[in-house]
């Protein structure tokens, strides 16, 4: 998301009825119901959380413990335990 100048997008009249309200302020608009994109939509993390989450399985899988796959992928023993447990 990036700033706009209202000037530079908006017809002078709409600039004028939303001065009544607010004057140099940032104002965020946002997107209409049903435009909404799903997280993850517009990048590639759904997909590479889903992958590094199925490596986490894995590596559990394989004999791995939990101490060792936090250390591993960086994250807190309680965040392996969730992706093992929303996995079953």
């Amino acid at each position: 998301m990036k700033y706009v100048n209202a000037k530079k997008m908006l017809p002078a009249e709409l600039l004028r009825s939303i001065q009544e309200y607010t004057q140099g302020s940032y104002l965020y608009i946002p997107v209409r119901e049903g435009h909404k994109k799903r997280w993850g939509t517009r990048t590639e993390s759904k997909h590479l959380l889903r992958k590094r989450n199925e490596s986490i399985i894995s590596g559990y899988r394989s004999g791995a413990s939990v101490k060792e796959l936090a250390l591993q992928y960086h994250l807190t023993k309680s965040s392996i335990r969730r992706v093992l447990r929303d996995h079953k």
